[in-house]
């Protein structure tokens, strides 16, 4: 028998050995297995927390105090005693087109491409309450109050005058939007002519001499 023969390994060793490689096995499998399922949940989580989170510009009602400027593009609807002065809280909306009509208190200046329709009393003393209508394009002519705060909308004419409004000195305004296929139209002077147009004639009317304009369009 050669000197240099291997000793024989004991069979207890061996299913030893064999017992670790098996459960070694069977964990990276069961690893392999789970780890599409935790992508997923991981995946499906993140898109639950998203959606629970408000983007900026997705929030359209808050609270501010009054000696903070008002965001552009925002009103305030509400004045209310808080911030410690007062009525020092003011609730703001955002300005959207969509809603179609609007509330805000008479703080600053009307949007853009809204108009006042009436006047419902106060949100505090001295400072009014209006509403305000989007002059949306190829809408149906409305009545605007000629309030300080508010003009009449770009591309819009107004076409007759007459009292009322709610406030004394306030008249109503009847405004339309000037379309360049009705040619020609006739409108109060108390408004910019919209570009485009020129002024034809200028004679009494609109309650006033020489106030109401004989206009046409000429692309």
């Amino acid at each position: 028998m050669s000197a240099s023969s291997t000793a024989p390994t004991h069979p207890t060793q061996n299913n030893k050995g064999i017992a670790v490689r098996n459960l070694i096995n069977l964990v990276v499998s069961a690893a392999v297995a789970l780890c599409p399922v935790i992508a997923i949940a991981g995946v499906q989580g993140g898109q639950a927390g998203t959606a629970n989170l408000q983007s900026p510009n997705s929030v359209d009602l808050m609270e501010i105090c009054a000696n903070v400027p008002i965001p552009e593009g925002w009103v305030v609807t509400s004045i209310r005693a808080g911030c410690g002065s007062g009525n020092g809280l003011y609730e703001i909306r955002r300005v959207d087109p969509a809603r179609g009509t609007m509330n805000m208190c008479g703080l600053t200046a009307v949007p853009r491409g809204w108009a006042v329709t009436y006047i419902q009393g106060g949100c505090i003393a001295g400072v009014p309450n209006y509403q305000i209508r989007y002059a949306a394009p190829n809408s149906i002519s409305f009545s605007m109050c000629n309030v300080p705060a508010s003009s009449v909308p770009p591309g819009w004419v107004v076409t007759s005058v007459a009292k009322g409004c709610g406030l004394p000195g306030y008249a109503y305004w009847e405004i339309r939007e000037a379309r360049p296929e009705l040619g020609t139209m006739e409108v109060c002077n108390v408004a910019p002519v919209p570009s485009g147009w020129v002024i034809l004639a200028q004679r009494t009317g609109c309650i006033a001499p020489n106030a109401l304009l004989t206009i046409k369009y000429m692309p």
